[in-house]
């Protein structure tokens, strides 16, 4: 599904990471972990196509990634930063629905019921609907991205850092949620339980 071929990332000509090899199969779990500076992050950008490499080539779905098929790519993918942007100026129910205005996502906008069912899964209340978005906290946003990628359909999660703002019930109903899924998952983290259920583990 997700395939790297010699890539070779620089800043500033400071080599970040070269000779970079690996081939995600549809529904892996891929954890990357390594000290900070060495690109982990970087690479997710690269798979979303916001930077492009030095050397090398991404292909998804045997597709190298291009400005030509850029668009249609990432509407298979979701990536979810350490800090979220929630879209929407009212409140968390506004900023899930926001992405099915657009004409790409109608057809497929949620009943309240489903957007609550998921919601549940990860240890969120069905209240916080009607929370002010600049009254919720970044693990909540974090959850709630989560969400709004699963309700879009998306095929790839690209996550950084996924359990970093969550207490411990939250984290466990996170890992449950991504790990008993069938999505394809390339996540850089820390946390150490997180990795070991990762199917494949990156060091960089």
């Amino acid at each position: 599904m997700i395939e790297i071929i010699n890539l070779e990332l620089k800043f500033n000509e400071k080599v970040i990471f070269s000779d970079l090899n690996l081939k995600i199969e549809r529904g892996e779990k891929i954890g990357i972990k390594g000290e900070s500076g060495k690109g982990k992050t970087s690479l997710l950008n690269l798979i979303m196509g916001f930077i492009s490499p030095n050397i090398g080539k991404i292909l998804i779905d045997k597709s190298e990634i291009s400005h030509n098929n850029i668009i249609s790519i990432r509407n298979k993918m979701a990536y979810l930063p350490q800090n979220i942007l929630l879209m929407g100026d009212k409140n968390v129910l506004d900023a899930i629905e926001y992405p099915f205005h657009y004409s790409i996502n109608k057809k497929n906008k949620p009943k309240e019921g489903k957007i609550i069912a998921e919601l549940e899964k990860i240890n969120l209340k069905p209240e916080i609907l009607s929370t002010s978005i600049s009254k919720i906290s970044g693990g909540e946003k974090q959850r709630i991205a989560l969400v709004i990628a699963k309700l879009l359909g998306r095929e790839i999660f690209l996550l950084d850092e996924p359990t970093s703002a969550l207490d411990e019930i939250s984290r466990k109903s996170v890992m449950k949620y991504v790990f008993e899924s069938n999505d394809t998952v390339v996540s850089v983290s820390h946390d150490n339980e997180w990795l070991n259920k990762c199917s494949k583990i990156i060091n960089f």
